[in-house]
């Protein structure tokens, strides 16, 4: 049977196999997590060792305090009234160390939870297990020098329920339940917590706060406090996604973290955003390249924007060499780290569920000319263009008019001899698209543990339906996240965890050019189809109710590709503890990502320029399965002392292995028998089958080496010896360090006056170079091709040959990146916390085009490492936190910058300013300088020669260009940097200053936040038909602001050229160069927290219910017709959206 479902149905019976895993370790978790929370009880569970001689019975109570958590509540005459005691025992419950020591005495007790209650036999007092028991409680507040703390707020916790402290520290609160939490704050001290368990008398000391110092930020193989980091990390923690609309993880990061650079494609609801850290990493081809960073999700890479941020506890972003050294050969531009959730030890079973529901909609509908506008302005066009429009022209605009004027009555076409002509009034946009889409969260998590287990258990759903309206456009995640940790022993603890994704994607697909990336495009192109054909011909035309040629209608019989995805990540981990100082660590995990995609493409026969229907193409079948492996072996010991309370020394040292597999196998036929069984054994055409198989493995030895001085001077040393399969033997291994240090300026002697303002003063700098290995898997191996195009025929056939092997270089090697860093950090007053980094990363053999050989060669000339780039930048980032009396509020902004730039490239030793060069600046745009629209013939001839550069016929209201070197006509020059001709750089489309401003309130049970996000310089040239309309040639339409905003003999100051089809006007030149900077509200959300007393009705912790927005509005110099973000007119339509949510604990 195995071997039936493993031939007939792949991919299914993987799936299955898969599911089948999946549920086996969530019932094996939930059932270890049920015996570990129902089966042992507090009392159970916990074990108690304890031997002391002739102690007074406070003591001996003390003692079970401090060894096993649990919480004594008693009256002290009555417990000290008692005979001193001796005991000795091991691996007891507390029910028997209690009934040993109070054995012949009048003292009884009562366990609740983790709280034991002392009384008087037969004098329980109520008070103590009534739900309704209330009390009085009262107590002094003071700070670590027993000084009094004026102005602290006392509070019952879940309620608006309190008090402050007086000038003496002392507050008195009455009414307070027996079981209460009271919460004690204070600004610039940290926040208490303190469980009543029915005492009337709870005085507390606070301590100091100081703002990030105790900061944990995960780091490579490994943690670190924060204020001791001497690299470029930042960290975002679980509570600031939380906060977020956004649909994904990724999109939920922008703005957050400076220089950290997420682009959006466009709203498609299939795709997803990209990261890049820190600008420009290479160059190939023609093109600089901002590569990805490696992503890790618990260690392992993983794509995240699938993943739900309520299983997220923190991500880390590592930007420098210094930091990112560990991981070799995939980081060598940046590393970002998500650390999954785990439970809490000595923790009851926590559920926390999350749903939200959202209404998407298109951000901007664009106004686009209507067919009567169009013809009107077409007709214009030939006046202008020195000719005159036809009597055939005139006749379509009165049959325009009076279809716009009598829609239901008025003919929708005409025949004009055997041409037919369409003339409706359509607007194709909102054909394209709907009027509003939902999208469904829902997650619930289980987390938990006792004294020696944890455990965390998710659950997720999302229904993303797409704004489309020509056909199913949708995505659906599944998530199943589980993680199991055990303290085996006293030395050892293996840690599980396991991640799941399923993730299922429709989307449209048309016939022949209009596929979904052109579709947008093609809804302003051609205006006498996107216009002014109707969507189907009149039922009672010569071919009834038949599709017409609009582009829409390519996707008319349900024509897509629908895609589905698996992921599987599973994890073991081991500490052994061999001393409190050193640890080994090993972890064995293995990811498996399962795809299947499947294009269905009929056949759609329309009308257009007569009733002759006709259809494109064929109609197509198209399937692709796919499998990759990736396994991951990790082996190192952790190592952390202190030696004489001011040498702090740490290290890692170990041991990498990974390997990557991929194959796939795709088969297509043509021409099915039949749609209703779209089958490719059922196709009449062409049938093709294809496979592909690679992989590549990388080894490595790290290290990490640390050591502190009197928590003032820093020092830290990388290092890995990567090798990888990517390259050739002899150049395959290589040794990338990194060396950091710091000085913790806030912490000298002659700083101590200064730590009411400053507490926190470091200066930090790093040097460090990476290795990357991101390039072919095989790019040293020569390979042969195959063609059928062998001359002769032999035996009456020809036969398949073999081309000549291309030429590869032989010391094929490592690109490496080499970063130096300097960085302050500093805190003021606990509540500002500022931040700098400066950054200069040169990329060096950088794999090229190599300098051209004579053609004799017969190949092609093999690419050599020898490209050098360099990319500077810095990054900004301020928080404010602070307090005014019930309202808490924070203010956090970040900004950063960066420039990529050519220092050595042998591709193109002529300069040609068309392609890279040395010297070429990323982003740099190259055109000619726009003078004016000329408005007269006699300008035109007194004015430099215009068409040598573009030839044409140039007339009033065409644009006139500047002639920069003088010679009295334009022209390109030679088109190098020696010689332009008129071109000159007229500016950048690189993202400059990219910043985010996030502001968050809290009011009582009220929050809010809203969050803005932005670029504060950017160029855009663009060719956009929805920009240039007409103007752009294709008859496109294009938006009515470029109409009515365009030369004519009565508006001359318009800022368009005339409205007509002139390429030689739509050269790239300053004067239409787009402004592209902008700042968007990206994120704006209100919550309210329900009152405690209200949900412990209902046995729930905590109710949240928040109404939040997304890409609600934009500051932009961009015309609305271009969202600033995406820029083309061959994307899906930016989204905007409103979510309502309900958060809830139990």
């Amino acid at each position: 049977m195995k071997k039936i479902m493993n031939y007939a149905f792949p991919v299914y019976w993987e799936k299955l196999k898969v599911l089948f895993l999946i549920m086996r370790l969530f019932s094996l978790l939930m059932l270890v997590g049920t015996l570990t929370v129902s089966a042992k009880s507090w009392s159970q569970q916990t074990k108690i060792d304890l031997q002391m001689q002739n102690s007074s019975v406070g003591d001996i109570l003390m003692s079970i305090e401090n060894g096993s958590r649990y919480l004594f509540i008693y009256d002290a005459g009555v417990i000290n009234a008692l005979d001193k005691k001796s005991i000795d025992v091991k691996g007891k419950n507390i029910e028997d160390v209690l009934n040993h020591l109070f054995k012949d005495t009048n003292v009884a007790y009562r366990i609740k939870d983790r709280q034991v209650f002392l009384y008087e036999k037969d004098t329980l007092p109520s008070v103590l297990f009534s739900e309704q028991g209330q009390i009085g409680v009262k107590g002094r507040v003071t700070d670590s020098s027993s000084a009094p703390l004026p102005g602290v707020s006392v509070v019952i916790k879940g309620t608006t329920n309190g008090t402050i402290t007086d000038f003496d520290g002392k507050y008195t609160l009455a009414n307070v339940p027996a079981d209460a939490t009271l919460v004690f704050s204070f600004v610039g001290m940290k926040t208490q917590e303190i469980s009543v368990a029915g005492k009337a008398n709870i005085s507390v000391i606070m301590a100091e706060e100081t703002i990030g110092l105790e900061e944990v930020v995960a780091v490579g193989y490994g943690t670190m406090k924060k204020v001791n980091l001497t690299g470029a990390v930042e960290q975002v923690t679980a509570e600031q996604l939380e906060t977020k609309a956004a649909a994904n993880l990724g999109l939920a990061l922008q703005g957050l973290i400076p220089n950290l650079n997420i682009t959006i494609d466009d709203g498609n609801p299939v795709k997803n955003p990209s990261f890049n850290i820190r600008g420009g990493t290479s160059f190939s081809g023609n093109s600089f390249q901002t590569g990805s960073p490696l992503i890790l999700v618990d260690g392992v890479p993983m794509q995240i924007n699938d993943l739900n941020p309520i299983d997220i506890d923190n991500i880390s972003v590592i930007k420098d060499a210094s930091a990112a050294a560990i991981y070799g050969a995939r980081a060598a531009y940046g590393v970002i780290l998500v650390t999954t959730k785990k439970g809490k030890k000595d923790s009851t079973p926590n559920i926390s569920y999350s749903s939200k529901f959202s209404i998407q909609k298109v951000m901007k509908d664009p106004d686009i000319l209507s067919s009567v506008e169009w013809q009107q302005g077409y007709m214009n066009a030939k006046v202008l263009n020195g000719g005159n429009f036809s009597s055939s022209d005139q006749t379509k605009l009165d049959m325009l008019i009076n279809y716009a004027n009598n829609p239901e009555t008025a003919p929708v076409y005409y025949m004009e001899g055997s041409r037919l002509w369409w003339v409706a009034n359509v607007n194709p946009w909102e054909e394209a698209y709907k009027d509003w889409a939902p999208m469904q969260d829902h997650v619930i998590s289980l987390s938990g543990g006792g004294a020696r287990n944890t455990y965390y258990a998710s659950l997720g759903y999302r229904d993303q339906d797409g704004l489309l309206d020509i056909g199913d456009d949708y995505r659906k995640t599944y998530n199943a996240s589980m993680g199991f940790s055990s303290d085996v022993t006293t030395w050892l603890n293996i840690d599980t965890k396991a991640l799941f994704t399923q993730l299922d994607t429709k989307k449209p697909q048309g016939q022949s050019v209009y596929e979904e990336d052109t579709t947008f495009r093609h809804l302003v192109l051609y205006a006498w189809r996107s216009l002014m054909e109707p969507k189907y011909a009149p039922a009672n035309s010569p071919v009834g109710a038949m599709p017409t040629h609009r582009s829409l209608n390519a996707y008319l019989n349900d024509g897509h590709i629908r895609s589905a995805s698996q992921t599987l990540m599973l994890k073991i981990a081991a500490t052994v503890k061999i001393f409190d100082s050193l640890n080994f660590k090993t972890d064995f995990a293995y990811r498996s990502v399962q795809g299947k995609d499947k294009l269905f493409l009929p056949l759609v026969w329309r009308v257009e320029k007569s009733w002759t229907p006709f259809t494109e193409g064929y109609s197509t079948i198209n399937k692709t399965f796919s499998k990759s492996d990736y396994f991951v072996y990790n082996a190192y010991f952790d190592f952390n002392k202190v030696f004489k309370d001011k040498h702090e020394v740490s290290g890692v040292v170990g041991f990498n292995q990974e390997s990557y597999k991929y194959g796939s196998l795709y088969a297509q036929g043509l021409n099915m028998i039949t749609e209703s069984v779209p089958v490719i054994k059922l196709t009449t055409g062409s049938q093709t089958i294809l496979d592909n198989e690679s992989h590549w493995a990388i080894r490595g030895a790290f290290i990490r080496f640390n050591y502190i001085f009197d928590n003032r001077y820093l020092f830290e040393m990388n290092g890995r010896y990567d090798g990888t399969s990517k390259f050739p033997t002899a150049s395959r291994f290589k040794f990338f360090p990194s060396f950091s240090a710091g000085w913790r300026i806030s912490e000298e002697k002659f700083m101590e006056k200064t730590k009411s303002v400053l507490s926190n003063l470091k200066l930090r700098g790093s040097y460090g170079s990476l290795g990357n290995q991101d390039v072919n898997n095989y790019a040293y191996i020569s390979t042969y091709g195959l063609t059928s195009q062998v001359a002769h025929i032999i035996n009456g056939t020809r036969p398949i040959g073999i081309t000549a092997p291309g030429l590869v270089s032989a010391d094929l090697t490592w690109e490496t990146a080499t970063t130096l860093n300097f960085g302050l950090d500093a805190t003021l007053f606990n509540k500002l916390t500022l931040n700098y980094d400066w950054y200069n990363r040169k990329t060096k053999d950088i794999l090229t085009a190599a300098e051209k050989l004579p053609s004799v060669l017969g190949v092609s000339v093999p690419q050599k490492n020898s490209g050098v780039m360099r990319t500077t930048g810095w990054e900004f980032s301020a928080k404010w936190n602070d307090k005014v009396n019930e309202l808490n509020y924070g203010i956090a902004f970040t900004l950063a910058d960066y420039q990529s730039e050519i220092l050595r490239y042998s591709g193109n030793p002529q300069k040609l300013i068309s392609s890279l060069y040395e010297g070429r600046k990323m982003g740099e745009i190259w055109g000619l300088v726009t003078q004016s629209l000329f408005q007269t013939y006699d300008e035109i001839a007194a004015a430099p020669l215009q068409k040598r550069y573009y030839g044409g016929v140039w007339r009033p209201g065409d644009v006139r260009y500047q002639d920069i070197n003088g010679d009295e006509e334009i022209t390109p020059g030679l088109s190098t940097v020696a010689d332009p001709g008129d071109q000159k750089i007229i500016g950048n489309d690189t993202p400059r200053y990219q910043f985010g401003l996030n502001t968050g309130l809290s009011w009582r049970n009220f929050d809010f936040n809203m969050f803005w996000q932005g670029v504060g310089k950017r160029e855009y040239w663009t060719n956009s038909y929805y920009y240039w309309g007409y103007i752009g040639g294709a008859d496109a339409s294009g938006p009515t602001w470029t109409y009515y905003n365009s030369w004519t003999p009565d508006r001359t100051d318009a800022f368009f050229p005339a409205f007509k089809s002139a390429s030689y006007n739509k050269v790239t030149q300053s004067r239409y160069l787009l402004n592209a900077a902008y700042a968007r509200l990206k994120d704006i959300t209100l919550g309210y927290t329900l009152p405690k007393y209200l949900t412990k009705k209902i046995k729930v912790d905590n109710i949240r219910i928040y109404a939040s927005g997304y890409n609600l509005a934009k500051i932009s110099g961009t015309p609305d017709i271009l969202d600033p973000e995406i820029l083309t007119d061959d994307s899906y339509a930016q989204v905007h959206y409103y979510t309502f949510g309900i958060q809830a604990k139990f």
